[in-house]
C-alpha cells in the first residue's frame, strides 16, 4: 500500500512539501514554548524534522527537473497501443520481407525494451525489426496485477497485432525475455518462426531461487524502501548513489551512449520501481503456465546461448546474496540445478541447440558484444531459411558445439 502512493506521479514532492510545512509548524510551536521541557525538544526535533524535509525535497525536484531533461534527449519512438484498457509501448522499424521472420527483441528483467536498442537500431537495416516495453516499464502504462509470464505473452501478441505487424517472428530473448519467448513460441506457434535464448531465466530459478522476505512479494525485498529512494530523488540528489551513474555502468553499456540519459530517467521512476518489484511476483503466480518440460515446443527451430557455468568463490557469494544458499549442501544442489538449467532451454525442441558462449562475457554479453548476437541471429535466419534435411533426428538440447 505504502509502495503504491509512493509510486503516485508527484509523490515526492507533495510529502515532502507537507512533511516541510508541518515540522516548521512543530519548530515554530516549540520556540514559542522553548521555556517548558517539552517546547525545547518540539523546537529541537522540528528543526531536525524540516532539515531532512528539505533534503526530501530537493531531491524530488531535482528528480523532476532531471528526469524530464534526460528524456527530452530520446523522444518516444513507438506508438501506444491498446492491449485490454491500458497500453503498451511498441517500436517496429525496418523493411519486411516474405523469406526473412520479423524479429522481435525482449529485454531481460524489468529494463525497458530500449534497453536493446542497439541491436534493433543494427537489425532494421537488415530487415523488420521490433521491441516493446512490458506493461509499467518503459513508455508503456501499468498493467493489471498479478503479473506472470501468461499476461506478459498475452500483451505482447495483442501489442503487435494492434500495432499492425504480421507474423512471423523470430523472438529473441535475454534472461527473463527468454523465458518470456519461448512461453510466447508455446502459446502462439502458429506465429513463430523461431527463437533465440540469451543466457535466459530458467525455470529452476524462478520456482525455487526466490527468497521470501517479510513485507516484500515471492523473491522481493520490501517495497517501499526501494520505491521511496526513487520518490525522493535520492540518486539525482547524490548521485554518486545511482548505479547508473558509476563508471562501469557506462562502460558495459557503451553500446547504448546515446539511449543511457533515457534509460536513467525511464528506470529512476517510482512507478518504474514498483513495478520492477511486481515483476517478482512470476515467482509466484507463473506455476504451470510457463513450459519446462522436454519437447513442449515440437519441432520449433530453437537456440539458446549461455554461459559456461563458474563455481569459485564469486559465484557462490551472488548464490548466497540472491538465491538463499547458505551452507555447502545447497550450494552443491544450486550447482546441479544450473548444470541441468542450461541444458532446459534447447531440450523444449527437437530442433534445440545449446551453444556456449566461446569466452567468459556474463549474463549481459547482448550489451558488451552486440556484434556476436546479430552474427548468431543471421547465421539462425539462414539455417530456418534453408532447413537440412536429416533422417535421424537429434536428441532435443543436443550441444553444438557452435561459438
Amino acid at each position: 500500500m505504502m509502495a503504491d502512493i509512493l509510486a503516485l506521479p508527484f509523490a515526492g514532492l507533495v510529502i515532502s512539501a507537507g512533511a516541510l510545512a508541518l515540522t516548521i509548524a512543530v519548530c515554530i510551536i516549540g520556540l514559542r514554548h522553548r521555556r517548558k521541557p517539552w517546547g525545547a525538544l518540539a523546537g529541537a526535533t522540528g528543526a531536525l524534522g524540516a532539515l531532512l524535509a528539505t533534503g526530501l525535497l530537493s531531491g524530488s525536484v531535482l528528480y523532476e527537473i532531471g528526469s524530464r531533461r534526460e528524456l527530452a534527449t530520446f523522444p518516444r519512438p513507438g506508438v501506444m497501443i491498446d492491449v485490454g484498457g491500458y497500453r503498451l509501448h511498441v517500436v517496429c522499424e525496418g523493411e519486411a520481407s516474405p523469406d526473412r521472420p520479423t524479429v522481435v527483441w525482449i529485454s531481460g528483467g524489468y529494463a525497458p525494451g530500449l534497453a536493446l536498442n542497439h541491436l534493433h537500431s543494427a537489425w532494421r537495416m537488415k530487415g523488420r525489426s521490433c521491441w516493446i516495453d512490458r506493461a509499467g516499464v518503459g513508455w508503456s502504462d501499468a498493467g493489471p496485477e498479478p503479473r506472470s509470464v501468461k499476461t506478459i505473452v498475452r500483451e505482447f501478441h495483442t501489442a503487435l497485432s494492434g500495432s499492425g505487424e504480421t507474423p512471423r517472428y523470430l523472438l529473441v530473448g535475454h534472461s527473463l525475455g527468454g523465458m518470456i519467448a519461448a512461453n510466447w513460441a508455446a502459446r502462439y506457434p502458429e506465429e513463430i518462426a523461431g527463437v533465440i535464448t540469451l543466457d535466459p531465466t530458467p525455470h529452476e530459478m524462478i520456482a525455487t531461487g526466490g527468497v521470501r522476505r517479510p513485507g516484500g512479494w515471492c523473491g522481493a525485498p520490501p517495497a517501499a524502501p526501494i520505491v521511496a529512494q526513487a520518490t525522493f530523488g535520492l540518486g539525482y540528489l547524490m548521485p554518486w548513489l545511482h548505479p547508473m551513474n558509476s563508471e562501469g555502468y557506462r562502460r558495459e553499456n557503451a553500446a547504448l551512449s546515446a539511449e543511457l540519459p533515457a534509460l536513467k530517467a525511464l528506470e529512476s521512476r517510482p512507478s518504474a520501481r514498483r513495478e520492477t518489484l511486481r515483476h517478482f511476483e512470476i515467482n509466484c503466480y507463473s506455476g504451470y503456465e510457463t513450459i519446462r518440460h522436454p519437447g513442449a515446443l515440437g519441432s520449433l527451430p530453437l537456440r539458446s546461448i549461455v554461459q559456461r557455468l563458474k563455481t569459485g568463490e564469486e559465484e557462490r557469494k551472488t548464490a548466497e546474496r540472491w538465491s538463499g544458499v547458505s551452507d555447502d549442501l545447497e550450494w552443491e544442489i544450486y550447482k546441479r540445478s544450473m548444470r541441468a538449467a542450461a541444458d532446459e532451454y534447447p531440450r523444449l525442441s527437437s530442433r534445440g541447440e545449446l551453444v556456449f558462449l566461446p569466452d567468459d562475457w556474463g549474463h549481459n554479453f547482448p550489451l558488451t558484444h552486440a556484434d556476436y548476437v546479430l552474427a548468431q541471429v543471421t547465421e539462425f535466419i539462414d539455417e530456418i531459411r534453408t532447413p537440412e534435411i536429416d533422417p535421424a533426428t537429434p536428441e532435443p538440447g543436443a550441444e553444438t558445439g557452435r561459438n
